[in-house]
């Protein structure tokens, strides 16, 4: 058992060192060799959360190829449903390529309650995650949406929820 848990942590060091390597590529624009790389990070750890949400992004933005990124989401949130990044890629996604506004905003929902569920973090990981950002880029994303939603979308997704809850309006009686 430790020795498994020991050797899916090295496989996940692994794609996590692949992956960053993988985005550099893809900043410098090698659209091939980012796509290897990638899948060589994921070949390392198919559950890789980071991987995953990296991957699907760049399925989407840059090969245009909506099929796969929207597979690799949504295998990233079997995996992890909580998952920020995940979270954040597919509410896009939804918003932009698919146009389900309802979907985009309850994926944002859930991202903003992720982020606001972990525990304070430490110094070290304020450093490398940068929590008050992410909660005002998730809020924004997420107030944009709900400015593009149609009445009837606005009732069926959880932006009446929290509408209500911080107007203290009573439920529409059924």
């Amino acid at each position: 058992m430790a020795q498994a848990q020991g050797s899916k942590r090295r496989d996940a060091m692994s794609a996590q060192k692949i992956l960053e390597i993988a985005k550099e590529e893809e900043k410098s624009g090698d659209r091939k060799k980012a796509e290897e790389l990638y899948q060589l990070a994921l070949a390392a750890d198919s559950e890789h959360a980071d991987t995953l949400a990296s991957y699907g992004a760049f399925l989407q933005n840059v090969c245009q190829d909506f099929d796969s990124a929207e597979r690799i989401y949504k295998k990233a949130l079997a995996l992890n449903p909580l998952h920020l990044d995940t979270l954040q890629n597919y509410a896009i996604f939804l918003e932009e390529v698919k146009g389900d506004l309802v979907e985009a905003e309850r994926m944002f929902s859930i991202a903003f309650d992720s982020l606001a569920m972990e525990a304070t973090p430490s110094p070290q990981e304020q450093k490398t995650k940068p929590h008050v950002q992410d909660a005002r880029t998730i809020h924004s994303s997420q107030s944009d949406v709900v400015k593009k939603l149609s009445p009837e979308e606005f009732s069926r997704g959880p932006a009446l929820a929290r509408f209500q809850e911080t107007t203290k309006v009573p439920a529409p009686m059924p």
